[in-house]
């Protein structure tokens, strides 16, 4: 047998990707469309589309598959679903984050950065001038500090019902002020 340059290992690529580009050639317009069905995303929906083909050279489909359109319907399936898994738990730890550190992370240009904290010194300017003591603690509580309505019932010794109360009312406030303001 004649080995070829780099190996088995490029014996064994070859192999997988000759194996992922048959099923392509012979099912890629029905992958495509179960991609389509479910993604109304063409950019993502061609992501998925290349992905699942890298997948199949990665880890070749099994000989002994007897359906085959069956069989790569669970498996485009399969995948949309770890897509989706994967995305959700990526915006979760960037809500993370973003709660974390106090910064809003869908806010990245500098000018979108500068407008945020331009209009929260506004705010807070209002509130100064226009809430009462208690609506104000609560209000700073919450949008400068970041903390939940648990937390802040826990320090101004209240329930949350009344936390949600004061921070609606002082919204209610600050809108009034504010509209005021650009008349």
């Amino acid at each position: 047998m004649h080995i070829p340059e780099g190996g088995l290992e490029n014996l064994a690529y070859k192999a997988d990707s000759r194996h992922a580009a048959q099923i392509y050639k012979e099912y890629g317009d029905f992958i495509w469309c179960i991609i389509r069905a479910r993604i109304n995303d063409i950019g993502l929906a061609e992501d998925l589309y290349q992905s699942f083909f890298l997948s199949i050279v990665a880890k070749p489909i099994p000989e002994n598959v007897e359906n085959m359109k069956p069989y790569l319907f669970r498996m485009v399936t399969n995948q949309i679903c770890s897509s989706f898994r994967k995305n959700q738990k990526y915006y979760r730890n960037v809500k993370k984050f973003e709660d974390f550190s106090k910064f809003p992370t869908h806010k990245t240009d500098p000018q979108s950065v500068l407008i945020y904290r331009e209009e929260m010194k506004k705010l807070f300017s209002v509130a100064r001038q226009h809430l009462s003591l208690r609506e104000q603690k609560v209000l700073f509580l919450r949008y400068r500090d970041g903390c939940n309505i648990e937390e802040i019932a826990k320090v101004i010794g209240t329930r949350k019902s009344t936390v949600r109360k004061y921070i609606s009312v002082a919204m209610d406030k600050i809108r009034k002020v504010m509209k005021n303001d650009e008349k």
